[in-house]
């Protein structure tokens, strides 16, 4: 039962540091294995210490280096060399920190303890400036160190695409090499270090030859291309250090270094343009000086830390340490998601940006450069309840670069208007290749040959539910009214694509699939062996719909309301069956005689589209679908745990957040946040994205009335965990609150008006 509280209690909440999740290494392999990620949100690194080689390396990553052929590339390795080797100098001290606090890779090496260190080394990405700062000092001025940056490039001749690629892009592509300045001329310091990738139609024109193969060649002049031009590298630049060659510079003996890395992205006529625009980053970052920028940089992160957290300790007592793994990782994962998302493309799902392994291509990912919708989306949904509303903008600005494109194609492939978006598409928005068919016989201009995702539209859906969530979160009408034509566009699609209706005038999905789980076995599709009436998209439709027409009436024409509402109006039942008394959801109302996938359509319903939940009507509709479903799964992209928690199954969410925490990290990777591949690429996005949404959800959820009511601990284990946090809710609101031995101690709801539409669902 849902319960008001009528008592606010005023307090002094008191807060673990973020510190004390830090990732803290004592003991170094000499390997790649001992990465750790920093980054500012578009460029990251790996960095790792290499004792052997008196060495501190870092890889550079951006989310925005994708090359000709749309994959995304590394920049480059740096490699910062000492001698003497600082290791083992007066003693075999080590501790290599990640300081999450202030998003900074720490190493003490030599000497004896943290108070008795050699040199200390510091590595930071600003985040204001897409610039690496390297810094090493000695503790004891009078010991002195010289010094080598090289930046290592492995891109140095033509060379066909990697052979677990060459399947998937129908036709043989030449990845192009890289370009190092051998003669660096003003406005360049001559001992600065320039490289750079550029894509160049003349040599491969990936997108322009893709968008012919899908028969969308009469477009491709006239929407978004986001691999025309498109150049990424940087500059190098050290402190009384001299070049020796193209890649190399050195120090005299020195107790005191300072080395700068400076990326940039961007798309331009000419490489020149590009140059100039790298040289103009270097005078505006230097213009400022390192302490200065240093300390907005810390602050800055201060102030994501202080926007939204969560704490959960044992009760007093308790020697389990579920509760404090299961916090870092919450922390981490948030970490991770921040210092990658904020460039003009989303998170990568496959591999992330830190990509670092020993055995395979550095460049190499599983499953390339595409984006899946149904891993794609998982980090946003634990950014509404965290309050980290900027960082979903790179998603949603992403699909509006797309959004042309998507109209275009509609009319082209069905004759008719709105917007759709393939399961699996190229990151300019066409399917990939070898899913649309690279030798087509007996397929129309328009139908994939895969029939995996032939027929699966409904992540325009989820997605716009995103931008709507996104919208009753931060209630920011302009932001919201930008990416209004993708919902309106995709709605545009539906009332549109099926025409048919059955007695009753209800719209009949057919052919259409459940996710991937429930496909049309053949083409043209034969009904017996087809899907009907998916549950995905109705139940998408919905609940899009729903909160379409709740917007303030400004937000929209009449016609397009009257659109929305007829329909709404169209739409047949939610799929369901009974059974010995109970009711249950079903994928489709007609569906094939086998499965192609391990997914559970008919709890779409639940997550994401929210139908069903604490709180709302028939919930014992959805349990009992819960209990049913085919395929149990805790790993990767599957979604019980989210399930669970908008359910209220708190025992069930509580066990499945702990066992994502404690998986192990992937193979050749020590840092407890890169996960293992599961059903992609490791680093895998997709693990640690579904822990932190469903622990979030066990503690806050959306009611979607009206009102934007808001419901605190609907899956909450109120006797087995103490809990400190500070989440969002609807309508701008922040609540904080403290729970301690199954008792609410303390809860402040801003702004205070708020408190009359918290709802409780336990722990009171």
């Amino acid at each position: 039962m849902l319960k008001r509280l009528c008592l606010f209690l005023l307090f002094s909440f008191t807060f673990a540091a973020v510190s004390d999740y830090n990732v803290v290494w004592t003991e170094v392999s000499d390997s790649i294995s001992d990465s750790m990620p920093i980054g500012n949100g578009i460029t990251g690194l790996n960095v790792w210490p290499l004792p052997s080689k008196s060495a501190v390396l870092f890889y550079i990553s951006s989310v925005d280096a994708w090359d000709e052929n749309a994959n995304l590339l590394k920049l480059g390795l740096v490699e910062v060399t000492f001698s003497p080797n600082p290791f083992g100098f007066g003693g075999n001290f080590v501790n290599q920190t990640l300081d999450l606090s202030t998003g900074t890779f720490n190493l003490y090496i030599g000497g004896h303890s943290l108070s008795d260190y050699t040199l200390f080394v510091r590595v930071w990405v600003d985040t204001n400036s897409n610039t690496v700062t390297f810094s090493a000092q000695s503790r004891v001025s009078s010991v002195l160190f010289e010094a080598t940056v090289s930046l290592n490039v492995w891109r140095v001749k033509e060379q066909p695409l990697f052979s677990g690629w060459r399947g998937w892009y129908c036709h043989d592509w030449t990845m192009y090499p890289d370009v190092i300045l051998q003669n660096v001329s003003p406005p360049f310091d001559a001992n600065t270090v320039v490289w750079y990738h550029r894509n160049d139609p003349h040599n491969v024109d990936f997108f322009n030859v893709s968008m012919h193969d899908q028969g969308l060649g009469s477009i491709s002049d006239t929407v978004w291309n986001p691999l025309k031009g498109r150049t990424f590298g940087g500059a190098i630049i050290a402190n009384g250090f001299k070049k020796v060659n193209s890649t190399a510079m050195t120090s005299t003996k020195q107790n005191n270094f300072s080395v700068k890395v400076y990326l940039h992205t961007s798309q331009t006529s000419t490489i020149n343009d590009w140059l100039t625009q790298l040289h103009n980053l270097i005078t505006t970052v230097n213009s400022f000086e390192d302490d200065r920028r240093l300390k907005v940089h810390q602050d800055q992160w201060t102030a994501f830390w202080a926007r939204s957290f969560i704490e959960i300790h044992e009760p007093q007592g308790s020697n389990d340490t579920s509760a404090f793994i299961v916090s870092q990782q919450y922390a981490i994962w948030r970490y991770l998601q921040a210092i990658q998302g904020r460039g003009a493309f989303p998170v990568k799902f496959n591999g992330l940006i830190f990509v670092a392994e020993n055995d395979i291509p550095i460049d190499y990912r599983q499953w390339g450069g595409a984006n899946w919708w149904q891993n794609l989306r998982l980090p946003y949904y634990n950014m509404l309840n965290a309050g980290d509303l900027d960082l979903m903008k790179s998603l949603f600005d992403y699909y509006k670069n797309m959004l042309d494109m998507a109209l275009k194609r509609t009319e082209i492939y069905f004759k008719h208007s709105g917007a759709f978006w393939p399961e699996t598409q190229q990151i300019f928005g066409i399917y990939y290749p070898s899913d649309y068919g690279c030798s087509r016989s007996g397929f129309p201009v328009g139908i994939p040959q895969t029939r995996w995702n032939r027929y699966n539209f409904q992540g325009g859906l989820d997605l716009s539910l995103l931008i709507l969530d996104h919208w009753t979160y931060g209630q920011d009408n302009v932001t919201f009214l930008n990416y209004l034509p993708i919902i309106t566009s995709v709605i545009d699609f539906y009332a549109n694509h099926w025409t048919a209706t059955d007695q009753k005038g209800k719209i009949i999905f057919y052919p259409s699939q459940a996710i991937e789980t429930w496909q049309c076995v053949t083409y043209p599709p034969v009904e017996s062996d087809c899907v009907t009436n998916d549950l995905p998209d109705i139940a998408g439709l919905y609940s899009v719909l729903q909160k379409l027409l709740a917007l303030p009436s400004e937000f929209s024409t009449p016609q397009q309301r009257t659109q929305w509402t007829t329909l709404l109006g169209k739409l047949p039942a939610v799929p369901s069956q009974e059974s010995n008394g109970a009711t249950y959801l079903v994928a489709g109302d007609k569906l094939p005689s086998g499965q192609g996938n391990v997914e559970n359509p008919e709890l779409y319903a639940v997550h994401p589209y929210r139908l069903y939940g604490v709180g709302k009507p028939d919930i014992d509709v959805a349990i009992e679908s819960y209990k049913r479903r085919i395929h149990k799964c805790n790993v990767g992209w599957c979604q019980d745990l989210m399930n669970a928690a908008f359910l209220g199954l708190a025992d069930e969410a509580t066990s499945q957040v702990i066992e994502r925490a404690k998986t192990a990290p992937a193979k050749g990777y020590r840092f407890p946040g890169f996960m293992p591949a599961f059903q992609d690429s490791q680093p895998s996005a997709d693990h640690l994205s579904n822990m932190n949404t469903a622990l979030s959800l066990m503690l806050l959820q959306p009611l979607d009335d009206k009102q934007n009511k808001i419901v605190l601990f609907p899956a909450w284990p109120c006797k087995q965990w103490d809990v400190t946090f500070k989440l969002h809710g609807p309508r701008s609101t922040t609540i904080t609150g403290v729970l301690s031995n199954g008792r609410l101690r303390g809860l402040e709801v801003d702004p205070p008006e708020r408190r009359q539409d918290i709802i409780f669902a336990g722990c009171v």
